[in-house]
């Protein structure tokens, strides 16, 4: 229960989270972003319905997250992946996430959005 209270608990400054739903109405992908203390940074993340990755779904999420991000000011997203995920780095280079590092065995990425 608290995982799920923690999902919904935005407060559209810090933390916000975007369901996809498709024609149905049903769920197919949550975006959300939880920003730094200081608002420097915000750290992205996205879950996709196993039948709708790779069609567009994630990557309409994260770009739907720019805009709220940037009428606050936060200046930068970050993103932590497995290393060996290549089809969400893909979408994140495709989307303009560069600054590659590796910290704790997670590949991180970053995208200005001033």
């Amino acid at each position: 229960m608290l995982f799920r209270s923690y999902l919904v608990d935005v407060d559209y400054r810090q933390r916000l989270a975007l369901i996809g739903l498709d024609a149905e109405g049903d769920s197919i992908g949550l975006a959300r972003y939880e920003g730094a203390t200081d608002l420097l940074s915000a750290e992205i993340a996205i879950v996709v319905a196993p039948e709708r990755r790779r069609i567009g779904v994630g990557g309409h999420l994260i770009v739907a997250l720019e805009p709220p991000a940037k009428s606050i000011g936060i200046p930068r997203f970050v993103a932590g992946y497995q290393p060996d995920n290549r089809p969400i780095a893909d979408l994140l280079s495709e989307l303009g996430y560069g600054d590659r590092w590796l910290e704790d065995g997670l590949m991180w990425v970053a995208k200005s959005l001033l």
